[in-house]
């Protein structure tokens, strides 16, 4: 996540990514770029499925964006992976409905969010306890979680973990990057 006080370069407001190892999942700029406010990526860890490779909620130009991520948020089914990462600026209508349901996932963080700063999570929804969190000003916030997936399906070895993304020298695991500088 970059708020726009974050800009790789001049006239970007910023910008919210998403890598599921090396892979580029979701990818967009603020402004007019497509992922002004915040951005979710949703996947089910146990299997490593991809229920929502990226979603806008433009909480800075949009008065009715709040309600609809509350909605959105609501609808998810306990125990899947939620990513959430803002660019350019989430808080002008960020509503109070909108921070319980972020803390309600476990941020911590989210009422210190000011105009244009940077800020990323990932939680599981049902588990009330955020799994990452950041927040910065003038600066990228990149969040990384790796998860092992068991499956049978994608098991090429049987080893009982599904080769979905990459092997390291722990088995197969999922890395999730807020942000990849």
């Amino acid at each position: 996540s970059a708020g726009a006080l974050a800009q790789e370069y001049a006239w970007q407001y910023g910008y919210a990514r998403f890598y599921v190892g090396d892979p580029l999942l979701f990818a967009a700029t603020g402004g007019g770029g497509g992922a002004r406010g915040l951005n979710i990526v949703i996947f089910r860890p146990v299997t490593g499925e991809i229920l929502d490779a990226g979603r806008n909620f433009d909480t800075w130009g949009s008065p009715s964006a709040s309600k609809e991520m509350v909605d959105y948020l609501n609808s998810l089914s306990s125990g899947v992976l939620v990513l959430i990462a803002a660019a350019d600026d989430a808080s002008r209508w960020m509503s109070e409905e909108l921070i319980q349901a972020l803390e309600s996932l476990g941020s911590r963080q989210i009422r210190n969010y000011q105009f244009r700063d940077s800020f990323a999570m990932i939680a599981v929804k049902g588990e009330g306890v955020v799994r990452q969190e950041g927040l910065a000003t003038g600066e990228p916030v990149k969040l990384e979680l790796a998860l092992s997936l068991p499956s049978s399906k994608g098991d090429l070895n049987g080893d009982g973990f599904a080769d979905l993304l990459f092997q390291d020298d722990r088995g197969f695991l999922a890395e999730w990057n807020m942000d990849r500088t």
